[in-house]
């Protein structure tokens, strides 16, 4: 599988924000990565790069390719240069201690280049906005000079009959207002005069409606007992033939349930379920089994219902009794399975529980399709990759983790797990030296 560094474009439409990742080259450019190495944004000036640089060095050291654009990233943070440098000690050419040296060097004279384009850019900057605030003084300037120049000539000569006409529109004010004023008082007068006369005949028909509405009342009072009374005993009339039909009905779902060899076939996976055991052989002529159990964190007093894999799909067979026959061995008694025949019929099948019956584990403790996808942590390497799978076949279970190149085997050991996040679904493991490279 090639590897390729390269942008993953982010952001707003106008204003792109870029992750530096180092991706499948198969993959698409939004798509799925395998490291995020830091991020890129253009939208300043100078752009601004954060970049976790040994990371960058490791992956071209496995071989990835870096696109144009990421190549010009890589240069201009000096992850080609470092990259160069530690061929050089692989060659026998120079040591770590001078490639840091060496490295430290580009890195102080990079900034102080750097340092000097984000001056240069700002004393710019600072210029272009001073000679634009000196051109808008200058035409704001001559704006006003014109303006009080034309209002100099105008108001010279027309100044004094401009005061004569506004003593005459004020006098001329004042006598349409008393005017105004000695006719809204004739007016309220009329009105609250006729207001009088309205309330008083409302008040009289009111009284007279009173008088019709209490009789009215009275008479619906008495048809209202009447059918209240009515439907009282239509409501007990029906209340009796539900409950003769709810027992009709109760005995035909027992008579059917007890025809049928299982309750109900639910559309259930085992991707839903986790795996309780295998039925491993008969224990009476009744019918009775003995299920040997895969977990030892299940309380099975509480089982009212397991689920059998018959032919493929998930059956539920509802627990009429359950005993602990041995340290593994549950000794079951079915619903309908009351002979030696049905036993045989579900004999060597698998057993399941849905997921949501068991147990919460708390502290360093899981269940194994629990840690699936977990990002895998070791307090050297660092991150190594997501949990596949678990193998359990094997005396000693086995985790199989992805890191995107290849599989990594690692011994689930209780000395070697540190901490289990979660909440952040991460495995923290303090593995012995070269036991990932095996």
């Amino acid at each position: 599988m090639s590897v390729k560094i390269r942008l993953q474009r982010h952001g707003k439409k106008g204003k792109p924000f870029y992750w530096i990742v180092a991706a499948d080259a198969r993959a698409k450019r939004d798509g799925r990565y395998l490291q995020k190495l830091g991020t890129y944004n253009p939208n300043t000036n100078p752009a601004t790069i954060n970049l976790d640089i040994d990371e960058s060095v490791k992956w071209l050291q496995f071989g990835a390719q870096p696109t144009d654009t990421a190549r010009n990233i890589l240069s201009y943070t000096g992850v080609l240069m470092k990259n160069h440098l530690r061929n050089g000690v692989r060659k026998g050419a120079l040591t770590e201690e001078q490639v840091e040296e060496k490295f430290e060097q580009w890195l102080s004279e990079k900034s102080s280049s750097i340092d000097s384009k984000k001056s240069s850019l700002e004393k710019e900057t600072q210029l272009q906005k001073k000679k634009a605030l000196e051109l808008e003084k200058e035409v704001s300037a001559k704006r006003k000079a014109k303006a009080e120049e034309a209002l100099a000539a105008e108001e010279a000569p027309a100044a004094e009959e401009a005061l004569l006409l506004k003593k005459h529109l004020l006098l001329k004010k004042r006598l349409l207002l008393k005017k105004h004023l000695l006719l809204k008082k004739r007016l309220l007068l009329k009105k609250h005069l006729l207001l009088k006369k309205r309330l008083l005949l409302k008040k009289r028909l009111l009284l007279k409606k009173r008088e019709g509405l209490l009789l009215k009342k009275h008479l619906l009072l008495k048809k209202h007992l009447l059918l209240k009374k009515h439907l009282l005993l239509k409501k007990h009339l029906l209340l009796k033939k539900r409950l003769l039909l709810r027992k009709r009905l109760l005995l035909k779902k027992h008579l059917l349930l007890k025809k049928n060899n299982f309750l109900h076939i639910y559309t259930m996976n085992t991707q839903d379920c986790f795996y309780l055991g295998k039925i491993v052989s008969k224990f009476s002529f009744k019918g009775e089994i003995l299920l040997k159990l895969d977990s030892d964190e299940i309380d099975f007093k509480k089982m009212k219902t397991i689920f059998l894999d018959i032919d493929g799909t998930i059956v539920p067979y509802a627990v009429d009794n359950i005993k602990l026959h041995k340290s593994s061995l549950l000794r079951i008694k079915l619903e309908n399975i009351d002979s030696e025949e049905k036993a045989n019929k579900i004999l060597k099948t698998k057993a399941y529980l849905p997921i949501k019956d068991l147990p919460k584990l708390n502290g360093n403790k899981f269940y194994y399709h629990e840690i699936i996808n977990f990002t895998v942590l070791d307090l050297s390497l660092g991150n190594i990759g997501k949990v596949k799978e678990v193998n359990d076949q094997t005396s000693q279970p086995i985790i199989v983790v992805n890191n995107g190149l290849n599989e990594v085997m690692i011994p689930l050991v209780d000395d070697f797990l540190i901490e289990i996040n979660r909440d952040k679904k991460t495995l923290k493991f303090n593995l012995p030296e070269g036991l990932t490279t095996l």
